[in-house]
């Protein structure tokens, strides 16, 4: 039997830190049994409830910010202008975290959110997303965009050489896609799984420029895509619950093979993100790790534009589930070690409501993560989870070995 303690990581944010003290902080992540710490420097909108700050319990943080400081030169150059968040006028919580932290035997790793900025589509709509109707999805950047790229590889290579970060994990470096929680986000129809992944193929000049030096008629593409969507809007199968699900575009001949102008569109997108990813790990600080947050079992991964090759590219992978049953989270992990054997399996899990409601839920979780094989654990959230739940970590991962 295995015996060797679970590396365990904790997502935090900086007004986590700021609020008691790094001190004070660090001594909480150590309580709770955490190795490391994963606190955003990228980060989007929200709705916290925040049950142990000094200050308030509810939290609106601020809409696609940055919370480090890239280098001057660095910012000056890029066709995007990032938004530094005001909480980097009285310091910087990454910066002022790494040396204590380090100095306890700490890690820490910068969580990015990288394609998912409102924030910075709505002040530059020509670099979001757009639907087979043209209709913007202004919470996406799109990842075939020279400009989002540029941001995207500056930034990360900056954070990287300016910060002593063991790791970057990196959220949504890929297409995103519909639904996504959007605010008061309606659906009355009731729309299929495969219907929202129809709704997320980008269509904009970006895409179809590329897809033109591809050789591949991206306009044609968009009119079949705009074809299928139509027959669900007019009241065809595509609604929820109607027997039609995401697996018949990923293996029915009919929905993807028997096209091969739109498999070869389906393509160029996994080709435009694994570019990309490839950029990003090239431009990193030699030492710093590069590991991608992901949902999904690896057979859906081309959806949002990667696949396989990604064993080759990133470091690890941290796969995450918040269901309070650990089937799938298993599974998760399990097939992503079967398709990355080279590659750092961790698993994401939720240390809070509704998914652990008490230590045997924790201890579930935990041991669940080690016994599919992961490389580590991270868990969701410092910042969002009672003190008790914090005990109840440390009481688990000491339990699971």
């Amino acid at each position: 039997m295995d015996t060797k303690r679970l590396k365990a990581t904790m997502w935090a944010y900086p007004w986590d830190m700021t609020a008691i003290g790094k001190g004070r902080f660090l001594d909480l992540i150590e309580s709770a049994g955490m190795t490391g710490i994963s606190m955003a420097t990228a980060y989007h909108a929200g709705l916290f409830v925040t049950p142990h700050h000094p200050h308030h319990r509810l939290y609106f943080p601020e809409d696609g910010v940055l919370y480090f400081r890239p280098t001057q030169g660095t910012a000056e150059q890029l066709s995007l202008q990032p938004r530094l968040s005001s909480l980097l006028e009285a310091g910087e919580p990454l910066r002022d975290t790494i040396n204590e932290a380090h100095s306890r035997g700490i890690e820490v790793n910068s969580w990015f959110v990288c394609t998912h900025n409102t924030d910075l589509g709505m002040r530059n709509p020509d670099v979001v997303l757009r639907t087979a109707y043209g209709d913007p999805l202004y919470y996406g950047l799109c990842p075939a965009n020279p400009k989002v790229a540029e941001y995207l590889v500056a930034l990360l290579s900056d954070l990287s050489r300016t910060h002593a970060i063991d790791a970057i994990d990196a959220e949504s470096l890929g297409f995103l896609g519909y639904p996504h929680g959007y605010h008061h986000e309606k659906d009355l129809l009731g729309l299929s799984e495969k219907a929202g992944y129809l709704l997320s193929i980008c269509f904009c000049k970006a895409c179809l420029r590329k897809a033109r030096e591809t050789g591949i008629d991206g306009e044609r593409v968009r009119r079949v895509i705009r074809g299928k969507l139509d027959a669900i809007f007019e009241g065809g199968p595509g609604i929820a619950g109607e027997g039609d699900s995401l697996a018949a575009i990923a293996s029915d001949p009919r929905e993807r093979i028997d096209d091969p102008e739109v498999q070869a569109y389906l393509q160029m997108r996994v080709d435009v993100v694994m570019d990309l990813i490839r950029s990003v790990k090239a431009s990193l600080r030699k030492g710093c790790r590069l590991q991608l947050i992901e949902w999904n079992t690896p057979d859906k991964w081309w959806m949002y534009g990667f696949d396989q090759g990604l064993g080759e590219v990133v470091d690890g992978m941290i796969m995450c589930c918040y269901d309070r049953d650990t089937s799938y989270l298993e599974r998760l992990i399990k097939e992503s070690r079967n398709a990355l054997p080279n590659a750092a399996i961790i698993g994401g899990i939720q240390a809070g409501y509704p998914t652990c409601s008490s230590p045997a839920d924790v201890h579930s979780q935990l041991s669940s993560v080690r016994s599919s094989g992961a490389d580590g654990v991270q868990v969701y959230h410092f910042g969002l989870i009672h003190r008790r739940n914090l005990e109840w970590l440390k009481a688990g991962l000491s339990e699971s070995r």
